[in-house]
């Protein structure tokens, strides 16, 4: 539907928004997920686990639990 296609349009300026935050940074936490996109912590913690779930995202992960920080994935 409409709706599901304009959430994917902001969910890909989301991921725009954090690997242009990792070009500048070495790495984003969820709390910086959290400020970069104005989503909730459990929204914010639901989009990270997608985006280091797909090679494609760019973004990779390095840590556990808590502790996980989330970086640019290398080519």
């Amino acid at each position: 539907g409409v709706s599901s296609a304009a959430s994917d349009v902001y969910k890909r300026q989301r991921l725009e928004r954090a690997k242009k935050y990792l070009e500048k940074n070495s790495f984003m936490t969820q709390a910086d997920y959290c400020q970069l996109t104005g989503l909730l912590k459990s929204a914010a913690s639901r989009e990270l686990r997608e985006w280091i779930a797909n090679p494609e995202s760019g973004i990779d992960y390095k840590g556990r639990g808590t502790h996980k920080i989330y970086i640019l994935r290398k080519p």
